[in-house]
């Protein structure tokens, strides 16, 4: 029999609810501190955690899981702008409101390349699909090689963001820098996160609850401390650059992974259901906030602030749930919203 309480890990659900609003928060709240402190660690923690749990699978030599991975990321990376034109040219239709603001074809051509121009939020699907095939090529050299390659990347990622290398970048058009900038500023949350994805998914069940205590608490006054540390030497940042917010973001998400929710912490039923489910549409809500937001932001009774971020945020979970009750077994479906 299944024990659910060690096989799902009910901290990590909750980030990803958590980190999920971050989102929304990050793109349409102005200047409210509880997002000022956790949207910068929200796509972080998400690409950390993202191949946190793809080494898993790569370590069990599940090469269908790779394919099945980038059919997952590349179905949402196509078809979401594909949406987006469809609803936007139908509002210039019937309103003449552009959305768009740009020209159509230009805008989908950088899309499709680079992921950010109609739908800029997939600049993320662009990495995530880039770092695959990256480390799943990598995965077949030899240890030593693997081990040795990958720290030089890493220490090649945070030398052009110091340096300023990484300002290479800066006079690209938008749909050009920012993908290559993040794409650089990514790499050691890929590379760590595949790093300890086999110590984190097969050691989670076995640590101790004293020991998990014991980290969440460390993890919690590193978090403070790193706060308070500042960014002197930084010269080229695209939102997610500098060993501060790194050491952040794997703080939070140790935090949260080792948190004893669902052992020592009782989970209610109702709460398990809720975050099943909620959990389900991450995506969903990444890829549709975006435009659910430019419309929210067009009601002048909507003041800025969580309010309006907690409309949009259940505004895109409603529209996937709907989503999700029309596609029922339609798989190609359910990949847009999961």
């Amino acid at each position: 029999m299944v024990n659910e309480k060690r096989d799902y890990n009910w901290g990590i659900a909750i980030l990803r609810v958590l980190l999920a609003f971050a989102v929304v928060g990050g793109h349409f709240s102005s200047g409210s501190y509880l997002f000022k402190v956790i949207s910068p660690l929200a796509v972080p923690c998400f690409m950390f955690l993202s191949f946190v749990f793809f080494e898993r699978h790569l370590g069990l030599g599940k090469r269908s899981y790779f394919i099945e991975r980038l059919k997952r990321l590349v179905i949402p990376y196509v078809v979401w702008p594909l949406i987006y034109l469809f609803v936007y040219s139908g509002l210039y239709a019937l309103f003449n409101e552009d959305f768009l603001g740009r020209d159509w074809k230009t805008s989908f051509f950088f899309q499709v390349l680079f992921g950010h121009s109609i739908l800029p939020v997939l600049w993320f699907h662009w990495c995530l699909i880039l770092l695959t095939v990256t480390v799943y090529c990598c995965s077949f050299l030899p240890k030593v090689v693997l081990a040795t390659s990958l720290f030089f990347i890493v220490f090649l990622s945070f030398l052009f963001q110091y340096s300023g290398f990484n300002d290479i970048f800066a006079d690209f058009r938008f749909e050009l820098k920012y993908p290559l900038g993040r794409f650089v500023e990514m790499l050691p949350y890929c590379i760590v996160g595949c790093a300890l994805g086999s110590f984190l998914t097969s050691r989670f069940c076995d640590v101790k609850l004293r020991v998990r205590a014991l980290i969440c608490f460390f993890s919690i006054i590193a978090f403070f401390v790193f706060s308070f540390v500042p960014e002197h030497s930084l010269r080229s940042d695209y939102g997610y650059a500098g060993c501060v917010l790194f050491l952040k973001t794997l703080s939070v998400a140790a935090f949260f992974w080792f948190a004893p929710i669902g052992d020592s912490i009782e989970v209610h039923p109702a709460v398990k259901a809720i975050l099943k489910v909620a959990t389900r549409y991450t995506m969903g809500i990444y890829c549709l906030h975006f435009m659910i937001g430019q419309a929210v932001n067009r009601l002048s009774f909507v003041s800025n602030g969580i309010l309006k971020c907690l409309i949009i945020y259940l505004a895109s979970y409603v529209s996937c749930f709907v989503v999700d009750a029309l596609a029922r077994n339609n798989k190609w479906m359910k990949q847009l919203i999961s």
